[in-house]
């Protein structure tokens, strides 16, 4: 083991990337001192702490999301509901690990895309920043548009009449087009424009506040601006094997203590520790290497041909 700790020291870091599911982010991770290679002769003894957690890594999503309001905060129940891990986290057809989280299966519910308190039936579409401008900059047709299609309103003059009404009531509030745009742009619930195009009122409904209230949106002169993309990681601890399917007698915050995190940098990983309760002489849980680990026999370990390198985010 000493020979293959000093030779894993001379290796490059790309032999040792673990291979996940195509397009599949993975949290990146720093290459050891040490190599990758350590005589380690029992979890319970000497297994280092997580990498995740030793390193206190910090989550490079700039989506912005406080996990603590969303579970003890005063936030209206959703189909009856209150708002549990499992509302928005929902496992893959094998059970093994977590489908992404995404705006129109898991926030639209909640979070209205409506700009014009008096249309609730009308959204900014949750698109690119060009898309968005586009929206905005064709209101006049997207009025019409919603007019015939939600309202019925199919004379031509009852139509003009309404579309002509709606450009008044947001002239009043925005002053302009560029006024709107860059509110919807950038304002975010807390300051500013928000109120003027704060949407659809009454519970179980988040008024829609700007891109910037959730978004990381940054300016780039005439053109629109750089809303950066989320980047959540599918995988946390990619060398390892986990699989939810066979924890579900367990409560999701006995091992991520989500209840706590105010912050989407905060990396909710469990420690060690909160395994060790389980997988110990003490607990009764197998905790051997392979239980855990896969083989480092190449050929033994080969996944799927679909599987192969999933880029760094």
């Amino acid at each position: 083991m000493a020979a293959s700790a000093e030779k894993s020291r001379t290796l490059p870091a790309s032999l040792f990337e673990p291979r996940v599911a195509d397009g599949a982010v993975l949290h990146p991770r720093s290459r050891t001192a040490e190599g990758y290679t350590r005589l380690i002769t029992s979890f319970i003894l000497d297994h280092p702490e997580f990498e995740a957690v030793r390193a206190q890594s910090r989550d490079g999503n700039t989506i912005k999301f406080n996990h603590r309001v969303h579970l003890e905060g005063d936030v209206p129940m959703v189909n009856g509901k209150k708002l549990e891990c499992a509302s928005c986290h929902q496992p893959d057809a094998p059970g093994v690990f977590m489908q992404r989280v995404s705006f129109e299966r898991n926030c639209r519910a909640c979070h209205s895309l409506n700009f014009d308190e008096n249309n609730p039936g009308l959204e900014v579409p949750h698109a690119g920043p060009a898309q968005v401008r586009a929206f905005l900059r064709s209101l006049p047709t997207q009025y019409a548009d919603f007019a015939a299609r939600e309202l019925k309103m199919n004379r031509q003059s009852e139509n003009r009449e309404f579309v002509a009404r709606q450009m008044e009531n947001l002239r009043s509030r925005s002053l302009s087009g560029e006024n709107l745009e860059r509110a919807v742009f950038f304002a975010d619930g807390r300051f500013g424009d928000a109120a003027a195009i704060a949407g659809l009122a009454g519970p179980g409904r988040a008024k829609f506040a700007g891109c910037a209230y959730c978004h990381e949106v940054t300016p780039k002169g005439e053109a629109p601006p750089l809303i950066s993309p989320a980047q959540v990681p599918d995988r946390w601890m990619a060398n390892a094997r986990f699989n939810h399917a066979q924890h579900v007698s367990m409560s999701c915050l006995q091992c991520h203590a989500a209840n706590l995190s105010e912050k989407s940098s905060d990396v909710i990983m469990p420690s060690k520790q909160s395994c060790t309760e389980c997988h110990s002489p003490k607990g009764g849980v197998r905790f051997d290497c392979s239980a855990c680990h896969i083989y480092h026999n190449r050929p033994q370990e080969a996944p799927p041909p679909a599987f192969r390198a999933a880029p760094k985010p």
